[in-house]
């Protein structure tokens, strides 16, 4: 039963309040490590994200404005990760331009 009584359908006592869990950032976010990319939604006091692919906690929010993240994104001699990471910093802003994320 909820607090006022009223009783809690099946299919409604795995529903989660959204207001509960606000404010969040939603971020293009790409791992410094193997260059692996995805969208995220997190709370906005995180900056390190764990990266599906690797494992590691390397996932940062793709900043293509911010030249020593871009220093740091690109700092790599392999030509493939060069290029992947290229298409990433491109596709980022092409998001940024289209309001997808800030």
């Amino acid at each position: 039963m909820l607090p006022n009584n009223k009783p809690i359908a099946s299919h409604e006592s795995n529903v989660v309040s959204l207001d509960e869990r606000r404010p969040h950032n939603a971020s293009y976010v790409a791992c410094m490590d193997c260059a692996h990319d995805w969208p995220c939604v997190h709370p906005p006091e995180v900056i390190d994200f764990e990266c599906p692919n690797c494992g590691h906690m390397t996932g940062e929010i793709v900043a293509p404005g911010d030249i020593e993240w871009f220093k740091r994104f690109m700092d790599t001699d392999d030509k493939a990760q060069q290029q992947r990471r290229t298409m990433i910093l491109l596709n980022a802003q092409r998001m940024i331009d289209g309001g997808t994320f800030d």
